[in-house]
């Protein structure tokens, strides 16, 4: 509301599957159909239709202010359609980039690891997206996190213990309605796919398999994502105790050009 507060048109882009965009013309949640994509995805489809969609309401170039996965998604648009970026977007700012993971906490590095070795025995799309997206699950979590804003802060360390602890941050007004979005599905391809960036330390495309990579991308390896394509400056925000978007990266230039 800061920048709607100013005098901007602000514009809030979502995603495939959660809450607010989980139809689809002929796919229900329950067809495995449905949960076949990851950010690849998001870059080459939700992102564009977005940015299209508003261009051609505005008429004007946009301004896009990614966040985490929101940020990956708009550098796989712009490396993949760099013309059509730059006549939409005058400015990417990327807040938390999710771009080339490295020097990420041990935490994630394992649990990426584990899930990078186990990925070959679960299915790339599922019914079952994400295993607290069952009711079950969900409701156990309720029990535990809610109402109480102390509550609300011990059920968000593990999740800090990846990306960086920031209880001062916390704010009781806004806990509900961030632990509640924290709690959206996700698919496996999406967890698999970045997996993958976390052990090769790669921004490339989806991994799947020498075989089926070759049909693909004619080569055994995924290709990486050639970021020398995007012609629309960015501007990358970081925090110190962000262990995603690590100072490693960021001083390596991964995201200035």
């Amino acid at each position: 509301f800061i920048l709607a507060n100013k005098g901007y048109d602000v514009w809030l882009g979502n995603f495939r599957t959660t809450t607010y965009s989980n139809n689809h013309t002929h796919l229900s949640t329950s067809d495995t159909k449905f949960w076949n994509f990851s950010f690849h995805e998001f870059g080459i489809y939700d992102v564009a239709a977005e940015v299209d969609y508003v261009c051609q309401f505005r008429k004007q170039k946009i301004i896009y202010i990614g966040f985490s996965i929101g940020t990956t998604a708009a550098t796989i648009y712009s490396s993949i359609y760099p013309d059509i970026a730059e006549s939409n977007v005058e400015i990417f700012i990327q807040i938390a980039p999710m771009i080339i993971i490295s020097g990420v906490s041990y935490y994630t590095y394992y649990v990426m690891k584990l899930w990078y070795y186990i990925a070959p025995y679960i299915p790339a799309s599922s019914d079952e997206p994400h295993a607290y997206h069952n009711d079950s699950s969900t409701s156990v979590w309720d029990g535990l996190c809610y109402p109480y804003p102390f509550q609300m802060k011990m059920c968000h360390v593990p999740n800090m213990l990846s990306v960086g602890f920031s209880f001062d941050q916390k704010d009781p007004e806004t806990l509900p309605i961030s632990w509640s979005d924290s709690k959206e599905p996700a698919s496996t391809k999406t967890i698999t796919h970045m997996s993958q960036m976390a052990v090769s330390e790669e921004f490339r495309y989806f991994d799947y398999g020498a075989e089926e990579n070759l049909k693909r991308y004619r080569s055994a390896e995924p290709p990486p994502y050639n970021l020398t394509n995007m012609r629309v400056p960015m501007y990358v925000i970081r925090s110190d105790n962000d262990r995603i978007a690590t100072k490693k990266v960021n001083d390596a230039g991964c995201f200035i050009y």
